[in-house]
């Protein structure tokens, strides 16, 4: 019978010794380690459960309507301000419905039932059209006076979305993309703002409502000029809130994900007449942007897309919590806090820029389908459905 021959018996022993120590010692720690991380994410879980059903049921107390207040919602003959114009007219806020047909309002008026109806004022107002806001302010303000009532909000909704590559996109749309989406609230603004002064009080202060998109905080290929307008929007907002601190006026923006509403449709709408009548387009290698043009007719059939009245839950919030926030994000009600959307938007933007934006097929991958995909916080939306957290 062999024996098993050991040349140097204390280096083998030394070594096996160090072996079973390190053995039980990293198997130890490893439990430690483990337990500690543990631990961290359990407590982190804790407390953001926590945090979350306190800044839900005590910090983000929604206030009694006030007496005689009247909103103005512009951009109000779909999608977005519709649905907003009709909750907030059902809640008992006297609301002054921006449209640019006279027919738009009677639709409204109709969609809203004889119980709702006698609060919708419809006024019509392209904000685009210096008269045209002229003109609703003397309706607005002769309304306020003949009843005592006070203008406590501004919806700025009206908008649309310019969707093209920029070397192909005409400056004339690119700035009446910018006429549309930001100067034009600029003058609702600036003509407003002493009526929203003599509204705001202690017990309920005046409230100026940007509805931005997500496209507020991330670009995509194709959506420049629309991205780029709502950049700008939100820089403004920022710093009127910081102007208006003073006299106690509030300035919320809403920043919507797809949502399913007339304002999509058209957008996509506008893609396939943007891409039939462009002038450049000879300037360019044809092939791809018939690639290009395939694309974008099939990008909007796979994206997921919110209903509208998440969005009219954010404003209802912003109009009468307490202390509104900067920034409402409607999409599905996404439970992801900003610190980590401030981090993680750059992230996936280093993620996407990395990546190849045509696919093997030589069409453009347009989104939503990579964006979707990519994006962390459209990626938690989606999970905060499931999880029912609001």
């Amino acid at each position: 019978m062999s024996q098993l021959s050991i040349s140097n018996p204390i280096t083998f022993y030394a070594q096996n010794t160090f072996q079973t120590l390190s053995f039980f010692g990293l198997f130890i720690g490893g439990i430690i380690l483990t337990g500690a991380w543990f631990g961290l994410i359990i407590a982190l879980v804790i407390a953001y459960f926590s945090s979350f059903l306190l800044n839900k049921f005590l910090f983000r107390k929604q206030l009694p309507v006030p007496s005689k207040s009247c909103v103005l919602v512009t951009g109000s003959s779909a999608g977005i301000g519709l649905d907003a114009v009709l909750r907030l007219s059902k809640i008992g806020f006297t609301v002054f419905a921006g449209v640019r047909k006279k027919s738009d309002g009677e639709k409204i008026k109709e969609l809203a039932g004889s119980s709702n109806a006698s609060r919708i004022i419809p006024v019509i107002l392209d904000i685009t059209k210096s008269d045209e806001i002229k003109q609703s302010v003397e309706t607005i303000t002769q309304h306020l006076s003949n009843n005592n009532s006070k203008l406590l909000a501004i919806v700025n909704n009206a908008g649309y979305g310019e969707i093209l590559p920029v070397e192909i996109l005409p400056l004339d749309k690119l700035r009446y993309q910018f006429e549309v989406n930001l100067f034009g609230h600029v003058g609702i603004i600036q003509a407003l703002l002493p009526l929203l002064r003599q509204a705001s009080s202690l017990e309920h202060s005046a409230r100026i409502i940007f509805i931005s998109s997500g496209l507020g905080r991330i670009s995509m290929p194709s959506y420049g000029a629309y991205a780029g307008s709502k950049f700008a929007l939100e820089a403004l907002a920022d710093a009127l809130r910081i102007e208006l601190k003073k006299w106690s006026i509030s300035v919320s923006i809403i920043e919507p994900g797809r949502i399913e509403s007339k304002f999509t449709n058209v957008s996509e709408n506008i893609i396939k007449e943007n891409m039939k009548s462009i002038n450049n387009i000879n300037k360019i290698d044809q092939s791809i942007f018939n690639s290009y043009q395939s694309s974008m007719d099939k990008s909007g059939d796979s994206a997921a897309r919110g209903h509208v009245s998440i969005c009219s839950d954010a404003i209802q919030s912003a109009i009468l919590e307490a202390k509104p926030l900067e920034r409402y994000m409607a999409v599905c009600n996404n439970p992801v806090p900003y610190p980590v959307l401030d981090f993680a938007t750059p992230a996936s933007l280093q993620i996407l820029s990395a990546k190849s934006h045509w696919n093997a097929d030589d069409t453009l991958r347009t989104p939503p389908n990579y964006f979707i995909k990519a994006t962390v916080w459209d990626e938690f939306s989606m999970k905060s459905v499931v999880l029912c957290l609001y």
